[in-house]
This record gives structure tokens, sequence and C-alpha cells, in this order.
């Protein structure tokens, strides 16, 4: 570590830097069992896990068996379109089954795969209630891998277009969508558009149509008792779900100053029945008392708060129990799961070891060199002053070059091969670990609020451990202004009682370049563009120069490179509202700050145009700085991961973490105790290739055929590339060749690493048509679009 360093006492001195010691969480978390009765003080936050009175889970208790409402069944070519009236086909033509199998075969009658996918689909534009049925059963034969989805508008929402995807392949029978677990999914819908096949050729098999009350369903990253999030709107909650003829329970010894909070709500189809009535009660050595109530009416948008003081019963262990009764309205199903109690927990005063709050910033798309403490050209004032008070790691590279790939790897501690999201279309493992468990688990509350929709929990897999969860707001992929307002409002609610662990992501220097309207304007006042047009051009081939891109007709490089500092020094203010925000709410120097970069972006370096291909430095260099409260500072010039931010806050903060993680601790790298020789792994999406850099050595492995730079410029299987970076900074020397006994002893090395840590295992997101079409939009689609 070069220039300055302060003295600095870590802030938990029983958690020796370094050392992968296990410690215990020293406050109550979780169901607790029979303790004993003596009244002990404790302090802290008491995560509450609520159950039925006999033990078990309501999803354990209720069917799954569905109810079948109405069913559309075309039993032949004849009569298919008068049998799934009022459904009406687009550009779908009806065939006879050439299977034996009952239903139809379905073929679009217009189909030109060069100017895309003309699908063959349904519609449904007659008003319904969305309470009218809870799921959405399409039986059918598929003749390849894609996904069904299914589009709705809502009264409410006028031309806003609601979407949920399904997986389908070969041994596809049915297609299921879980409408009433769906945000979305309220009101009056106004239309319903099907599309068995999202994309490729469209041809299908259609047995039927079927609408369901479903039996008990859980939401996405459903852990131990909880069902996943869940919630209404853009806002998910860690949430346990009942029905209204039962009660949910909890035990729970009261910490010093207890105060219960939780928000309530309920699905489609119970908000439709009425008002309804949400109460907890409380029992210690006696009898329920009545603790606290709150209606929730049908005018009610999102989750409604109840809070209730349990300072009388503080040291003591109590049981409490929630229960909610419908007090105007109709008749209702009693057995139907759609009362949500969500992120409940007991807040006490806080813990005296005094442990911060925890805030990650991931920036997407964010060069290492973009920052002005890194030598960059664009502004980043506070970026640079966060750096100036913690430690800036000017040597830091991504474990992949794709945003959820990244993300899952930083939010794990795990290596792009081992975890398995190899892509954007990749979802996480249920069985690994996250960081937001391991601070659960540690007596925190967690959050995350995301600006672009693959990092969703329903798609990515990274939700589980988190109490709250925002979906992307309308407008956040291009302005995380968004975002932030979501989370201003979040800490202005938040008591700073409990240790928050909140992750904050970020998408605006992403394509397409730039920051919103006015913003460029006053940049270009100060910073005049320079022409869109160069003579000769000085920009190769990309997909963002083609008619109705956002560089369309731009031959000029230093053009796009003008957007894109822009859009940086436009993250850079969004990232000072944010630490003016938390100064506000936590307490300013209070809370520990890891910023960092998923990966960079290519600007024309290896001829490499406006997107993040491939396992060069400007893709995967990132800017990453750590500032803790009372902690060193400085520059860190050792080699270091992403990987290592994981077991970092994990050594720090004494939690609980996988065994075995593949990264280092990176306050052993600013004391200097990290090998300079230290070798750092990446891969590509899709494990395209595989790399390592060390000791004036960088070093590229392709693992599969890929054409994403065009024509002419193919990479094959088994081609390797070795640069000598001291040397050659612009990469321009492949040394692979010459230096070929080198090269051969890291490809042994990368291959076998790839070997030996890969789980085989790759699991597809739930991705709609329009998710797809997203994806594409950002660049994430296949060609020259794969990212």
């Amino acid at each position: 570590m070069s220039a300055r360093r302060n003295t600095w006492r870590p802030w938990m001195r029983w958690f020796p830097m370094g050392t992968s010691e296990t410690v215990r969480p020293l406050v109550l978390l979780g169901l607790l069992a029979a303790c004993s009765s003596d009244v002990r003080e404790i302090d802290g936050i008491v995560r509450l896990d609520l159950h039925l009175e006999d033990g078990r889970t309501v999803g354990q208790v209720l069917s799954r068996e569905d109810t079948l409402l109405r069913s559309w069944q075309p039993t032949s070519a004849e009569n298919g379109l008068a049998a799934l009236a009022p459904w009406e086909a687009v550009n779908a033509g009806l065939l006879a089954r050439d299977d034996g199998a009952l239903g139809v075969r379905v073929r679009a009658q217009d189909y030109a795969p060069q100017r895309g996918v003309d699908h063959a689909y349904w519609v449904w534009a007659e008003d319904q209630l969305a309470s009218g049925f809870d799921a959405l059963l399409l039986r059918g034969k598929w003749h390849a891998g894609t996904e069904a989805v299914l589009f709705w508008q809502t009264e409410a929402g006028g031309d806003e277009v609601f979407r949920l995807g399904v997986p389908v392949d070969t041994s596809t029978q049915v297609a299921r969508f879980d409408l009433v677990l769906s945000p979305d999914w309220s009101g009056r819908v106004t239309r319903l558009s099907l599309y068995p096949v999202g994309g490729g050729p469209q041809s299908y098999g259609l047995e039927s149509i079927e609408l369901v009350h479903s039996g008990y369903r859980d939401g996405p990253d459903a852990s131990g008792l909880d069902a996943g999030l869940l919630g209404t709107g853009g806002d998910l909650r860690r949430t346990f779900v009942c029905t209204p003829g039962r009660a949910l329970v909890a035990r729970c010894r009261v910490p010093r100053g207890g105060r219960l909070v939780l928000d309530v709500g309920t699905d489609a189809r119970l908000d439709a029945a009425g008002d309804w009535s949400f109460q907890v009660a409380v029992r210690g050595a006696g009898e329920f008392v009545p603790l606290a109530k709150v209606l929730r009416s049908q005018s009610t948008q999102g989750w409604l708060r109840l809070e209730a003081d349990l300072v009388d019963y503080q040291g003591q262990e109590v049981e409490l129990r929630c229960t909610a009764a419908l007090v105007s309205g109709g008749d209702v199903d009693q057995e139907h799961p759609g009362l949500w109690w969500g992120a409940p927990h007991v807040l006490g005063q806080r813990l005296k070891d005094g442990r911060p709050d925890v805030i990650l910033v991931t920036l997407d798309t964010l060069r290492w060199d973009a920052l002005g403490c890194l030598g960059g050209t664009p502004a980043t004032p506070n970026l640079d002053a966060l750096a100036a008070g913690g430690l800036l790691f000017s040597n830091a590279w991504s474990a992949c070059n794709s945003t959820l790939p990244s993300h899952a790897s930083i939010l794990t501690g795990l290596s792009v091969p081992r975890h398995g999201v190899l892509d954007n279309r990749s979802r996480l493992d249920p069985a690994i670990r996250t960081l937001a468990q391991s601070f659960a688990e540690k007596g925190y509350r967690t959050a995350a609020a995301v600006s672009v929709h693959h990092l969703e929990p329903a798609y990515s897999g990274l939700g589980r451990g988190f109490d709250l969860f925002h979906r992307v707001r309308r407008g956040a992929v291009v302005d995380g202004a968004l975002t932030l307002e979501v989370v201003e409002d979040w800490l202005g609610k938040e008591s700073s009682q409990a240790p928050l662990f909140l992750w904050v992501h970020l998408f605006d220097p992403h394509t397409p370049y730039g920051p919103p309207g006015d913003f460029l304007a006053a940049y270009e006042a100060e910073h005049p563009p320079p022409a869109r047009e160069a003579d000769p051009p000085t920009i190769g081939r990309s997909m963002y120069t083609k008619p109705g891109e956002f560089l369309e007709g731009v031959t000029n490089q230093a053009y796009a490179q003008h957007l894109y500092h822009a859009g940086v020094e436009y993250t850079d203010s969004l990232f000072g509202s944010l630490v003016e925000t938390l100064d506000r709410s936590r307490g300013r120097k209070s809370y520990a700050l890891a910023v960092l970069s998923d990966h960079g972006e290519a600007l024309g370096e290896q001829d490499v145009w406006f997107n993040h291909l491939f396992c060069y430095p400007a893709v995967l260099r990132v800017p990453m700085i750590l500032s803790l409260p009372g902690g060193p500072q400085g520059v860190v010039e050792q080699r270091v991961s992403s990987l290592d931010l994981a077991p970092t806050l994990g050594h720090w903060l004494g939690l609980e973490m996988p065994a075995r993680l593949p990264g280092d601790d990176l306050l052993r790298a600013a004391a200097g105790k990290l090998s300079a020789s230290r070798r750092v792994r990446f891969v590509h999406s899709a494990l395209l290739q595989a790399g390592c850099c060390e000791t004036n050595l960088h070093f590229i492995h392709t693992l599969a055929d890929s054409n994403q730079l065009g024509p002419g410029r193919e990479l094959t299987v088994g081609q390797s590339m070795l640069f000598a970076p001291d040397q050659d900074p612009a990469f321009l020397h492949d040394l692979a060749s010459e230096n070929s006994a080198q090269a051969a002893r890291l490809e042994r090395d990368v291959k076998n690493w790839v070997e030996r840590v890969s789980t085989g295992k790759r699991l597809g997101a739930d991705l709609g048509a329009a998710e797809k079409a997203r994806l594409d939009a950002l660049g994430y689609g296949g060609g020259d679009r794969d990212r």
C-alpha cells in the first residue's frame, strides 16, 4: 500500500483479521425453542420466523392441488378457433396433430426469420378481475427449449404491460403461470396475451388453456419457514403467508426497548374480498393479550406497517400470535393462502459492540480508468472523496465480464464456474449461501434495490437473505435516480437502531450512453461535444451505430467516449446523493461502504466497440473502494479480485461464511501481506473464455467457438493469448507463440481450474419474451449482441 495510512483498530477486536475462525452471532435469531424463564437483558434485533401453532408452515398443511375454473380444449383444426374463443388467434394457423396426441398443432401463418420472430400467439381482450383466478395453465408440446410468456394490462396500469415468463423445453407438458404470486396481478385486467413460444420457430402443440384457483405456492427465494419474497407493486418483503382461518405464531426473548415491526398485505384474490383487520397478540407467563391491530382497506396500496411496543416484556420470553379477519366485504375462501406478513422482527437497543451498517454499491459497466482518482478524464469528486478517506484498490479485477454472473460472485464469494450463474439468463442455485444470508444471521436488517431486471430475485436467485428487495422501477435502467428515490424512502423509515446491510445497484454507465437530458445539457455546456462524424471513421463495427440505435450515424469515437464520460459523471453525482442520504439517516462516517463495478467497458480497445466482450483489461479491470469506520487509508497496488470482498466482510465482522472461499482478505492486501505474484482468475460469460493474470502476464484461453465479433474475427476452441502488460499496455502483441512454454503452463492451469471448480449445473432464469427483448436491447442477446 502506498501513500497515507492511519493507525487503525478493528471495531471488533475478538474477530482477528485474516482468519477463518467461525464466530457465532451474539443476537437471538429466528424461531426460538424453549428457553429458561429467567429475565435476561439482551440487545439487538430478533428476526422472527412465523409458523402455525402446531409448528408446521402453511405450505406443509395446505394442498397444492388446483381447482379448475375454466378450460378451452381444441380437438381439431376445424373447430379449434371456435373452441378457444374468446381467445383470438394472432398469426396462428391450426393444423391436425401429426403425433396422435390431443389438441392441435399451431404454426405461424407468416414467419420470416430474417426480419425477426413473427409470433403465433393468442389474445383475450375481455375485462376480468384478477381475483377471478390464480394461475393459467398451458398444456401442449414444445419442440425446443424456449420460454412461454403471458402479458397483461390492467385498468389501473393503463398502457403499462406486465409479463410473466415460464421456461419450457421438449420435456415440458404444462407451462404454469402463477399469477397470484406476481405483484402486478391485481385489479381489473383488460387484456391477456399468451405467447406459447417466446422465441424461435413458431411451431407447437396446443392441448388446452386452463384457469385455476391454485393450491399453495412459494414465491421466489423461499427458504426455511418463509414463503420467499412477495409483495405488491415493486416492494418485496421476506414473507410468511397464512390463510384467513389460521394463526401464525413465533416465540422470542424480547430485547431491551423491544418493538415489534412488520408489514402486512394481501394477494389479489383476498384484496378483492374486502377490508382486512390484521392483529397481533402477545403472551408472556399468562394468556394472550391484544397488542396491536391495523386495518387494511381495499384502497390501500402496497404494504401497511404494523408496530407495537414490547417494552413491558423486555428480557422475557414471549409468544406472538398473528391473525387477520375480513371486516367488510363478501365471502372468502378460508383456505386461500393470501394473507402476507412481511419481514417481521423485534427491534431492540443497538448492540453495545457498535457493529456498523454495511453499504454495498455496485456501479454497472464503470471502467477502472474512468475515475478521477485513477487518472480518468471524467470529474468524479464523490467517488474520489471516498477513495481519499478509505482504501483505493488500483489493480482490481472482476470475476466475469457480464452483469449477473459478476454480481453472483460478489454476493457469494464464489467463482463463476463454481456458482454456476454463467450468463444473464441463469439463476443462482438455492443451495448456495449468499452474503445477505450471512448478514441476516448476524442480526442485520438486509435490503436491496437494483436498476436492471435480470438482477431481480425472480430471475437471478440473488434475493435469498434479504428482508426487503425492490424490483426495478420503470426508467431506472437509464436513470438511477429512480432507484435512489426508493432507497431514500426506505432509509427514512428504517430505524437506525438495527444494523443494516444495504445493496444498491446503478446501471447508468451502461449503453445507451449518456445521462438524462438536463444533466447532459449542463455537462455539454462545460464540455462541448465532439463532432458525431469523422473522416475517415474512427469507430469499427458496432451494433450501436446501426439505424435506430443510440449511436446511429456516429463515426467519431471521441463522440461516443464523450457520452460515456457524461454518464460516468452522472453516476458520480448519484453516488454523492446516496452518501448524503446515508449521512443524514445513519450518521456520518458511521457505516462501512464498499463500491465496485461488476465489469468495465470496451470503447474500441482490441477493436471491441461499446460492449464488454472478452477478457481484456478494459472489460475486466474495475474500480474498487473500501471505506471502513476508523479504518486504513491509502492506495493499494496489490492485485485483487471482486471475489475478495465477501471474505473480507466475513473476516472483519465475524460473519459465518462458507468454508474455503477462493478470495482473500482485502485488509491483508492493504497491509502488504499478500504475495506480489498472486494469481487472479476470471471467466467470460457462458464460459466462452477463461484466464488469469499474474506478475506481468495476462493469459486468455478460449473454451468455445465464437463469432460474436463477426466474419473474419472468429474465436476457436483451444486458442490462447498471452500478453505482457508492463511492456505492452495496449495488448497489441500476443506472445503465446513465441513464449509457448509459458502459454502451455497457463493453459493447463486454467483448464484444470475450470474443470475442478465447475459444478456442471446451470439453472435457467424464468425469462419471458419481454425480458428477452429487454436483454437484447441492452446488448445481451445472441450473435454480436451477446455479452
